[in-house]
């Protein structure tokens, strides 16, 4: 039951429409290179490690608040740079100054995923945690138009130019919970799953005597996949 609730669970991800939803669930495994007999066996690993983690996911108000917040809640869409050190950073914010365009700018110099279309992020919301508090604080800060100064980052700076500014709907949060604890409890069993996963790998002993598959291994572990 837990394997055929993880299908379903996958099936209902990846589209609303449920023939279309099935058709892209068999087709998955040939995209994914995973064979059906892999594929199984990965559903099977999902739901053990979600039965192991659910009695540690909290559901709590401030993070079914905070979910609804970025799923309905108020939004920025932005242009983004990321680049090495303050220099570089300084030198891309003279170049927009100087009359090039910010997309053109991150084209070429940013190190961003986003750079290859000048940029241009996915709205974001100010409880988004994909991004860091400090971009998120400077697009609230922001007019629609301006630029930010350098943002520090973990590595490197940031540099965002607000696009525009996109109001909240008109879901209420009472009638969104249900959805949003939902989220809430995916979103937290993702993450414990993940980190169970990585420390039974870290504790486990594993030779692997065929040679092609043992490099995979091994580069699989060193990124940390």
């Amino acid at each position: 039951d837990d394997v055929a609730a993880e299908r379903k669970a996958l099936q209902e991800s990846l589209n609303s429409d449920v023939n279309t939803a099935t058709r892209l669930l068999d087709e998955l495994p040939g995209r994914q290179n995973l064979g059906t007999l892999r594929f199984e066996l990965l559903m099977q690993r999902n739901a053990g490690l979600r039965a192991l983690v659910q009695g540690q996911v909290k559901v709590t108000d401030a993070a079914v608040e905070a979910m609804y917040d970025v799923v309905h809640g108020p939004k920025r869409q932005a242009r983004l740079m990321t680049l090495g050190n303050l220099a570089d950073a300084q030198g891309a914010i003279n170049l927009v100054n100087s009359g090039v365009s910010f997309a053109d700018v991150a084209v070429e110099m940013s190190t961003d995923f986003s750079a290859a279309r000048g940029g241009i992020l996915e709205p974001i919301s100010r409880s988004d945690p994909s991004y860091p508090e400090a971009i998120r604080a400077a697009l609230w800060s922001l007019n629609v138009g301006e630029m930010s100064s350098p943002i520090l980052l973990e590595k490197g700076y940031a540099v965002v130019l607000l696009v525009k500014r996109i109001a909240p709907d008109t879901v209420s949060l009472s009638d969104a919970r249900p959805t949003m604890e939902r989220l809430v409890r995916t979103s937290q069993e993702r993450l414990l799953m993940d980190q169970l996963a990585r420390r039974m790998l870290a504790d486990t002993s594993i030779t692997i005597f065929d040679e092609q598959l043992n490099e995979a291994w091994s580069r699989a572990r060193k990124s940390g996949k």
